[in-house]
This record gives C-alpha cells, structure tokens and sequence, in this order.
C-alpha cells in the first residue's frame, strides 16, 4: 500500500510542475502562440482555451492522483495507531 501511496503523490508532483510550466509558458505568449497556430483560434480564445484547459487538469489531478494518495495515507495512519494499541501491554 505504500508503494501506491507514493506513485500516487509522485504522479500529483509531476502533474502540478507541468500545470506550473505550461502556465508559465502561457504567459510568456509562447504556448498561445502555438495552440493559435495549431487550431486557429484568436489571441483571447486561445488564451481562455488554455486557461480552462489548465484548471480543468488541475482538479482532475486532484481528484485522481492527490485524494486517493491521501486516503491510502489516512488508512496507514489509522492502522499504524490501531496497531500500537493492540502492542501495549493490559493492565
């Protein structure tokens, strides 16, 4: 289960530095440039294509890497603490 854990937060990692790179990207014009090239939209279309394109890969990346990540953490707690009281000795 850890190793899904981490796959899971490593995966939301990368997915957040490349959101964060191509945001950058667009603000430098070059990454607008290139999707008014490709589809043939206009500077403002292509610049509010980009930016719902970019939330919208923000909260799936939420939603399918970093909450289940999350839940298998809060699982492992959760045993770990429940594990320790069935160590201690009774009185």
């Amino acid at each position: 289960m850890r190793i899904a854990r981490n796959i899971l937060f490593r995966a939301a990692l990368i997915n957040y530095v490349l959101i964060t790179l191509i945001w950058c990207l667009s603000r430098t014009g070059w990454y607008i440039g290139m999707i008014e090239s490709f589809t043939g939209l206009g500077g403002m279309t292509a610049y509010l294509f980009v930016l719902n394109l970019l939330s919208t890969w923000k909260v799936l990346t939420g939603v399918f890497f970093l909450v289940p990540a999350l839940a298998i953490w809060w699982q492992m707690c959760a045993d770990a603490k429940e594990g320790e009281k069935s160590m201690k000795p009774r009185k």
